[in-house]
């Protein structure tokens, strides 16, 4: 079994090799990401109920462009939004189309102003939207390395449904992303091409 630091030095090396693909992506590349988001994340709205709430997140650089699908989806539902917090806490803001975005804690982090919610809340959320650098069929997910969204699923129930998003190119076979005690699955992915439930202990999910 390998060690904290292998795994540690295992995860590092995976997230440079995904940072240095995505860094390569084109504004057009992102353009087109953004409509098929938007397209394959279609069936999660359906099957929401009226007025349901949505924990999601505001791209950052090249993340996966989700903001036409959160669009779409806040004309129906309450889509909340984090912001950081110091201890690697995240609150939670309500978001909506055009809202005003202020710098945060992060470099070159944007955030939305508003009221602050604590993570208690997202508890009764429909859907999690939670980015990912990559995820594994067996519902392994690879952050950015902050912990901030580890330590936030580890407070909550199961109840929402944890929903990763990546890139096509960034879904990995079951095993394929180092895990420790810390790190919190996901159970299902959404990418530009396709989506996903994902299996527990390396069983594949279908594509939906």
């Amino acid at each position: 079994m390998a060690g904290t630091a292998e795994i540690a030095a295992a995860k590092s090396s995976l997230r440079q090799t995904i940072r240095k693909r995505r860094a390569g992506l084109s504004t057009e590349a992102l353009r087109q990401s953004a409509a098929d988001l938007r397209s394959t994340g279609a069936p999660v709205h359906e099957q929401l109920s009226p007025g349901s709430i949505i924990a999601a997140y505001l791209p950052f650089g090249s993340e996966p462009p989700v903001l036409p699908l959160l669009s779409e989806l806040a004309s129906d539902h309450s889509v909340f939004v984090p912001v950081c917090q110091p201890g690697r806490v995240m609150n939670w803001v309500l978001w909506e189309p055009g809202a005003e975005l202020l710098p945060g804690p992060l470099p070159g982090l944007m955030e939305p102003s508003g009221e602050r919610h604590s993570s208690r809340m997202m508890a009764d959320a429909a859907v999690i939207f939670i980015p990912a650098l990559a995820v594994s069929r067996d519902g392994s997910r690879l952050g950015q390395g902050g912990g901030y969204y580890d330590r936030f699923l580890a407070e909550l129930s199961r109840g929402p449904l944890r929903c990763a998003v990546v890139f096509d190119e960034e879904v990995l076979p079951a095993g394929a992303i180092p895990t420790d005690s810390r790190d919190q699955a996901v159970e299902h992915m959404l990418c530009p091409g396709f989506t996903a439930s994902l299996g527990s202990a390396g069983t594949p999910g279908d594509i939906d």
